[in-house]
């Protein structure tokens, strides 16, 4: 009998604070966005992140990697 992988649990989607961490790679970002943590402009073709609220996807956000590392540190 072979052991099967437990999965994580799926983040509750009533959590106001459940989010999907998405990196977008330099080959992938063809738009120019502004971070929302340091409100700097994120350039065509810089890697990021998208975090994108369960259940909102209508409220994605696109952080530079460090700035989104520094909000979860601050919590």
């Amino acid at each position: 009998m072979s052991a099967r992988r437990r999965r994580p649990a799926p983040p509750d989607p009533f959590d106001p604070g459940a989010v999907e961490v998405r990196r977008v790679q330099p080959y992938q970002a063809n738009k120019a966005y502004t971070c929302p943590w340091c409100h700097r402009e994120l350039p065509r073709g810089l890697g990021h992140v998208v975090v994108v609220p369960y259940g909102a996807a209508d409220l994605r956000r696109h952080w530079h990697h460090g700035c989104w590392q520094k909000r979860v540190r601050v919590g």
